[in-house]
């Protein structure tokens, strides 16, 4: 919603590859129960228009995504928007953040009940509850006010049969206003960005609990799987009625199951579907026949969440893999021809010269097609947020502020990081002989980074420029 998130780094994020899957889900649970539902994707719709949809929809309920921290103000605004232009709209909101900080929403916010984890089910028993006007302490999954009381109420379990659920809601979306920025890859002779494309979830949930992550907590450290057909009936559907032939999987870990990729492949090829995808996983979770096997169904380029080329630094994340499993993954991978990229986090505990160098190192030996570098943030209901209260450095007011997620930096200074994100990063472009590419770098750090506050405030239409290029040198 022209709400660019920020944060000391001075990087833009502002995601529009992809429809809100999880408002999707939402709207195709309530379509079948037969409600009149809308979905509005309103990721780049200025406040002042989205008054004017508000009066125009006149709508009963009104849901709001807030998954991610730092676009939570944008999802305030909305509120606050709606709430002024009629109090009687009931305001819903839900996500990871809204989850996590539940309470100083509620106390903060003129938001009337947040769902709480997995939504689906929750909200449908929510809609029901309030058209009835029956008791909503009687809904499981929710926190809500009852004039100056706040109520939490039972939480409800998590989705056992994902296979149950309606497929999203993708009638709602145009597909041509999403753009796949950020992939080198090709296919067909096309680059992705050139292709349709759509997000996709296999499975939900992530049974490893690593520092810096809230997943965990999100989704109960439990991992459920929807079948292979399922998510194949999705992709041909997808594929037919939107003409998507591109798919990146936003899985935490998808190949958590080698059987049943094999088996999501198998459907693939048996189908004869013409497309292609992308996927995120771990480098513990690889087998040299799943790869054979992902290749010949489509798949482009698997993205390792490596973290880092220290042992130190992956113990003291709590990780659980090491360097040799890294190794040989990206081995793997290339054997096959399947592109491996590489995610690495800069700043976590025990960072240090010698821990740059040993990822450096690394880059050297695995050869990644791609890298993307962050600076480590630090996230509500995350070990990381906790030791970053122990120590004084932030405390729950923080956002309560407009600011994006805080660097951490309990053991070292956002110049020095820089730093070090420099060292890998044009380590990687040199190893690579990726001459222009550094030099493309080099001129973000020296002018993009200095100028952007004031450029995005004299000609506010740089805003989606500058994110272009913020996202393109930040994952070549």
């Amino acid at each position: 919603m022209n709400y660019g998130a920020y944060n000391e780094a001075g990087r833009i994020y502002l995601d529009k590859s992809y429809p809100p899957l999880g408002l999707a889900y939402m709207a195709a649970v309530l379509e079948k129960q037969g409600y009149n539902v809308k979905v509005l994707d309103l990721v780049d719709t200025p406040f002042e228009n989205v008054e004017e949809i508000i009066r125009t929809e006149k709508p009963q309920i009104v849901g709001i995504s807030c998954n991610l921290t730092d676009y939570r103000w944008g999802s305030f605004k909305l509120a606050q928007i709606i709430k002024e232009i009629d109090p009687e709209i009931k305001v819903i909101m839900g996500g990871s953040h809204a989850t996590h900080m539940y309470e100083q929403i509620l106390a903060n916010f003129p938001v009337d009940v947040i769902v709480r984890f997995e939504g689906e089910l929750t909200l449908l028993d929510l809609v029901k509850s309030i058209e009835a006007s029956s008791d909503l302490r009687n809904v499981k999954g929710i926190a809500f006010r009852n004039n100056d009381r706040m109520i939490k109420n039972e939480d409800r379990p998590p989705i056992t049969d994902l296979n149950s659920l309606p497929f999203p809601a993708y009638h709602f979306f145009n597909f041509e206003k999403y753009v796949h920025y950020s992939s080198p890859a090709r296919f067909k002779g096309k680059k992705i960005s050139e292709l349709k494309s759509s997000n996709l979830m296999a499975s939900r949930g992530c049974p490893f609990s690593c520092k810096y992550c809230s997943v965990t907590k999100y989704w109960h450290r439990h991992c459920r799987l929807r079948s292979a057909r399922n998510v194949v009936d999705e992709m041909e559907m997808l594929h037919e009625e939107y003409g998507v032939n591109h798919f990146n999987f936003f899985d935490d870990v998808f190949t958590l199951n080698s059987e049943r990729v094999i088996e999501i492949c198998r459907e693939i090829l048996r189908r004869k579907l013409n497309v292609c995808w992308e996927c995120v996983t771990r480098v513990d979770f690889i087998s040299l026949e799943m790869l054979r096997w992902m290749k010949r169904a489509g798949c482009l380029s698997i993205s390792y969440g490596v973290e880092s080329g220290s042992p130190t630094v992956l113990k003291a994340i709590d990780k659980r893999q090491t360097r040799d499993q890294i190794v040989r993954a990206f081995q793997m991978t290339h054997e096959v021809g399947i592109s491996a990229y590489i995610l690495l986090m800069i700043g976590n505990p025990h960072e240090s010269d010698q821990s740059i160098d040993e990822t450096i190192e690394l880059l050297r030996i695995v050869k990644p097609d791609k890298i993307r570098t962050t600076l480590t943030m630090v996230y509500p209901a995350t070990d990381l947020y906790g030791i970053c209260k122990e120590k004084g450095l932030i405390n729950d007011e923080y956002w309560l502020t407009e600011k994006a997620a805080p660097i951490f930096t309990a053991e070292n200074t956002v110049r020095q990081l820089r730093k070090w994100e420099s060292r890998v990063s044009f380590s990687y472009y040199l190893q690579r002989r990726k001459i222009l590419r550094l030099f493309e770098i080099m001129l973000y750090r020296m002018i993009f980074r200095n100028f952007r506050e004031m450029m995005r405030l004299l000609v506010p239409t740089m805003d989606e420029y500058m994110e272009k290029i913020d996202h393109m040198l930040h994952s070549a």
